[in-house]
């Protein structure tokens, strides 16, 4: 527990404990998925930095979609779905460009 305290009040009127508690459980299914594809991503992230590993940034950045697609369908979070959605997609469209050519 830490303490805020602001300068801007006396000392005894305002102070606010801040709780930090877990809401979401740890080392479960959906857990374990989310920490793989944010490392996923944070990857396709870098290699997309380094330049000219373009068909890898794009199976990387699909993957950690993927992964987080399933986990908004476990947790019902239609948000997750759709946006992780229409990423798979777009990477997709960009990984056939690249094999097959202008599409």
């Amino acid at each position: 527990m830490s303490i805020y305290k602001c300068n801007k009040y006396p000392k005894e009127s305002f102070i606010m404990n801040i709780n930090f508690t877990k809401l979401t459980p740890t080392h479960t299914k959906d857990w374990y998925v989310k920490w793989f594809a944010s490392l996923v991503l944070i990857v396709a992230q870098a290699l997309t930095s380094v330049g000219g590993l373009e068909p890898y940034n794009l199976i990387l950045f699909a993957i950690g979609l993927s992964g987080w697609l399933l986990v908004g369908y476990w947790w019902h979070d239609r948000a997750l779905i759709v946006i992780n959605s229409v990423g798979i997609f777009i990477n997709i469209t960009g990984i056939l460009n690249y094999y097959i050519g202008s599409i």
